[in-house]
C-alpha cells in the first residue's frame, strides 16, 4: 500500500512537471501585445533654403535662376524659424487624412539658420499601424500660431483652420514677424519601434509670403538716377496662407504652381504701402499670395532725377507679349520672387522682369514704355 501511493506521488509529479513544460513552452511562443502607450521617436531635418537637388522644387526656395550661380537661397530672416515653436501634426496616410496625435518635441537644433533639427515623440497607437506597416503625414508647421486639431479632423480642414493676419510693417527690420511656414513628409515604415530613433530624412517648407523687388540695374544709362521711392496699392490683410488646398504625400510633390496655391477670400485691400530698402539700394517688400484674376495688383514708381524732378510709372503684374503687358494677370504665389529691375530710364523706361516660378527658373525681359 505504501509502494502504491508513492508511485502514485511520483506519477502525479511526472504530470504536473509535463503540464508545466507544455505552458511555458506555449507562452513563450505567443506574440507580445503591443503597448500602445509606447513613443517612437522620429529624427528629421526641416529645410528652408539650400542647394538640394532641383528635381524636389523645395530645395532653392528663394532662387532667381537655375543657371545662375549666385542664386539667392534667401536671407537669414526669410529661413528664420522660431524652433521653439516648432508643431508637427501626423495625420493617417489614406484618402481621409484624419488627425491622429501631435509629435512631442524631444529636442531642436539651429544648425546653420536654413536647416533645423528636430526630434519628437509620437503615440505607437497614432502611428497608423496597419499590416505591420507605419504610416502617417507628417505636417510641420512654422512660425505659426499653436494649433491642435480635433481628433478626427481632416488635413483638408487644416487649409481653412490655419491664419494669419498680414500688416507690411510687420516683415522689415531685424524685429521682424518671423514668416510662417509649412512642410509636409509622408513616412511608410516597417522599423519604427519604441526603441530606437528612427531617422526619416528632410522636410521642406514653403514660405506663406512672396517677395517682391524692383531696382536700378548699374549702368551707364542710369548714372546719376535715383529711385526716390516704391509703393505698393493693393494688398491682402490676411488669409488662408499656410496649407495648399491640394493635399500632396511630400512638399516636393507640388510640381505645379497652382497645386500649392492656396490664396485668400477676403476682398483686397487698396491702400498704398511702401517697399523697403536695402543696403544695396533695391525696394523690397513681403506679401502674402493672392488670386490676382479679379483684382490688379500695380507698383508705382517714383524714379528721381538730378535736381529732384520724378516720374510716375506702374509696373503690371501681367505676363508680357512683345514687351507690353498682355492683360493676362499674374497671380502671386508664395515662396516666389518677382523682380522688376529697371535698365534705363531716360526715354523709355527699359525693364527687365524676373519672375522665379520655382521650377527650372527663367528669365523674362520685357521693354515697357
Amino acid at each position: 500500500m505504501e509502494r502504491r501511493f508513492i508511485h502514485l506521488l511520483y506519477l502525479l509529479a511526472a504530470v504536473l512537471t509535463l503540464s508545466s513544460c507544455i505552458y511555458d513552452k506555449a507562452s513563450d511562443g505567443l506574440p507580445e501585445a503591443p503597448d500602445d502607450t509606447k513613443d517612437i521617436t522620429v529624427n528629421f531635418t526641416i529645410a528652408t533654403s539650400g542647394d538640394y537637388t532641383r528635381s524636389t522644387r523645395a530645395g532653392d526656395t528663394w532662387e532667381d535662376n537655375n543657371s545662375d550661380p549666385d542664386r539667392d537661397n534667401g536671407d537669414e530672416y526669410e529661413n528664420r524659424i522660431d524652433i521653439a515653436g516648432i508643431q508637427v501634426l501626423a495625420y493617417s496616410n489614406d484618402a481621409e487624412s484624419t488627425f491622429l496625435g501631435k509629435v512631442e518635441p524631444a529636442s531642436y537644433v539651429n544648425n546653420d539658420n536654413t536647416t533645423y533639427s528636430f526630434s519628437g515623440k509620437l503615440k505607437m497607437k497614432d502611428w497608423n499601424l496597419d499590416s505591420n506597416m507605419f504610416s502617417v503625414r507628417l505636417v510641420v508647421l512654422a512660425n505659426c500660431a499653436a494649433y491642435t486639431p480635433a481628433p478626427g479632423e481632416k488635413l483638408s480642414q487644416l487649409a481653412d483652420a490655419l491664419t494669419f493676419s498680414y500688416k507690411p510693417e510687420d516683415y522689415t527690420g531685424s524685429a521682424a514677424t518671423n514668416i510662417p511656414m509649412w512642410g509636409i513628409k509622408t513616412v511608410t515604415s516597417r522599423s519604427l519601434t519604441a526603441n530606437m530613433a528612427e531617422n526619416i530624412g528632410t522636410v521642406y517648407m514653403l514660405r506663406a509670403l512672396a517677395k517682391v523687388i524692383v531696382s536700378l540695374e548699374d549702368n551707364d544709362a542710369n548714372k546719376g538716377v535715383e529711385l526716390n521711392s516704391v509703393v505698393l496699392n493693393t494688398y491682402h490683410t490676411g488669409g488662408n496662407y499656410i496649407v495648399p488646398s491640394i493635399i500632396r504625400d511630400n512638399t516636393e510633390d507640388y510640381v505645379t504652381d497652382d497645386e500649392s496655391f492656396h490664396p485668400s477670400v477676403l476682398t483686397p485691400d487698396v491702400k498704398d504701402i511702401p517697399f523697403y530698402k536695402n543696403s544695396n539700394g533695391a525696394w523690397y517688400i513681403y506679401i502674402p499670395e493672392f488670386d490676382n484674376s479679379n483684382s490688379d495688383i500695380t507698383i508705382k514708381l517714383n524714379a528721381g532725377k538730378p535736381g529732384g524732378a520724378t516720374d510716375d510709372y506702374t509696373l503690371k503684374l501681367e505676363k508680357y507679349t512683345g514687351g507690353k503687358p498682355d492683360g493676362n494677370k499674374v497671380n502671386i504665389i508664395r515662396n516666389h520672387i518677382y523682380k522688376y529691375e529697371i535698365s534705363t530710364i531716360q526715354q523709355k523706361v527699359t525693364l527687365k522682369y524676373i519672375v522665379d516660378d520655382w521650377s527650372d527658373g527663367h528669365d523674362n525681359e520685357i521693354e515697357f514704355n
